[in-house]
């Protein structure tokens, strides 16, 4: 393995290798570490070598975004001078590719994260494909494929996941947990929103609150669960909810059969009758920008729209023709007022 690893290295310096070959040597970093080999001048620093390798794991974009045009704005990037990955515009990240039979991923658990404005697509050992949304984390548990299939998400993410028998695959949040064979899913559960939801478009997905492990929720094909009131204080009990409130429902299909629940994978921005407080929430993790709402009631106004190219500042005139308020951009920040 390491004679093979020194060749793809060589080959991939002097420029005469495929993609593949290139996203080979990345993938190299999750089963070598490169401290351990005899290292010559020729190859370069070892440190910078091991650093790009493993920034360029973590960092990678996988579907480019719109939002990539406000570039004032953005404060991120992928430096275009990383060794051995210059000049790749998309990359298809496979943790599976370099596993042989009867090999594991060898870290207790592997972790994938994306920042406001990225994605990613992302292939699992046992083929099962991943799209991972803006501000995202996907975790694998160790022995993933092997003793288990587990993975928690925090975020949002597209699951295709390959059947297995007897070998179930399992998904973690914080409001509820999903087991499956084989199906295709949507799950909207980030840390700072008010509901999470599931959505189903092909199988059979049964679920449970993390709150009554009891209680077993099955959806079919088209099906939406939503967990709402989290943690919000119940006036008349006099304290917070621990309970959610468990609401389902079928997904929304748009005339041109855009399913609005996963248009954020087609890079459609949908917004369905939702408040600008929450619209607020989604403009910052897609446009990589901090928005502040002054005045309660603005917070409130709901709106109902498609965007697909826009910037952000198509976004905001867009809507406040339809119910009127002010903005202005202070920094990177955008403060909205009445």
């Amino acid at each position: 393995m390491e004679e093979d690893f020194l060749k793809l290295y060589e080959k991939v310096q002097s420029g005469k290798c495929t993609p593949g070959e290139i996203e080979l040597l990345e993938n190299y970093k999750d089963r070598f570490i490169l401290k351990n080999y005899d290292w010559t001048a020729e190859m370069g620093d070892r440190e910078q070598v091991f650093e790009e390798l493993h920034n360029r794991l973590k960092q990678e974009t996988l579907i480019p975004l719109r939002a990539r045009k406000l570039k004032l704005m953005i404060r991120w990037g992928v430096a275009a001078s990383i060794m051995l990955v210059a000049g790749l515009s998309v990359a298809y990240f496979n943790i599976g590719s370099i596993l042989s039979p009867g090999h594991t991923i060898s870290v207790a658990k592997l972790k994938f994260e994306t920042r406001n404005g990225e994605k990613k697509r992302i292939v699992l050992p046992d083929g099962t494909v991943v799209i991972l949304n803006v501000k995202s984390s996907l975790t694998l548990y160790n022995d993933f494929g092997q003793n288990n299939r587990a993975v928690t998400i925090v975020g949002e993410a597209l699951f295709d996941v390959v059947h297995k028998k007897n070998k179930p695959f399992k998904v973690h949040t914080k409001d509820f947990n999903i087991n499956v064979l084989g199906t295709l899913f949507n799950i909207k559960a980030y840390a700072n929103d008010k509901t999470s939801e599931a959505t189903l478009l092909r199988g059979l997905i049964s679920m449970q609150s993390t709150q009554n492990l009891q209680k077993i929720i099955m959806l079919k094909p088209s099906q939406k669960v939503t967990f709402s009131n989290i943690g919000q204080f119940d006036y008349t009990a006099k304290r917070k909810n621990t309970a959610p409130k468990i609401t389902i429902d079928t997904y929304t299909e748009l005339p041109d059969s855009i399913i609005v629940e996963t248009a954020w994978t087609k890079n459609r921005l949908e917004i369905q009758d939702q408040d600008l407080k929450g619209i607020a929430n989604l403009l910052e993790r897609t446009f990589d920008v901090n928005i502040i709402i002054n005045d309660a009631a603005v917070e409130g106004y709901k709106y109902t729209a498609t965007f697909t190219t826009e910037t952000i500042f198509d976004v905001l005139n867009t809507l406040k023709k339809s119910k009127h308020f002010n903005y202005q951009m202070r920094g990177g920040t955008i403060i909205i007022t009445k």
